[in-house]
């Protein structure tokens, strides 16, 4: 009991403190549930995350890690391979920005 009450107050200072924060709430909480061995509330909360965010590698890499701990190793696989298109394209753009002459004549 006293750990859900505790899971329940991080999430609420991690909600208050939202947009200042790089990680969703939905994605640290499902980190806390996942700590405590609760897959499917983190499973929940992350698949919430995707669908609102598709872009988001580290909600997905985490996804994959929850299907995996409950056994579900095909929609594992596939999140996986999506966090990591996700990681590989953003890192690409990256590399792009860093080769545009404007960035080199900014400087």
């Amino acid at each position: 009991m006293r750990s859900k009450i505790l899971i329940s107050v991080f999430l609420l200072i991690l909600a208050l403190n939202g947009a200042a924060s790089a990680k969703s709430w939905r994605v640290s909480g499902a980190i806390v549930h996942m700590r405590q061995n609760e897959y499917q509330q983190a499973i929940k909360l992350l698949e919430e995350d995707v669908a609102e965010s598709p872009d988001s590698a580290e909600a997905w890499g985490y996804l994959g890690d929850a299907y995996a701990h409950e056994g579900e190793f095909l929609k594992a696989a596939d999140a996986w391979r999506r966090a990591e298109e996700i990681y590989k394209e953003k890192n690409k753009k990256k590399k792009l920005d860093k080769n545009c002459p404007s960035y080199s004549l900014s400087l």
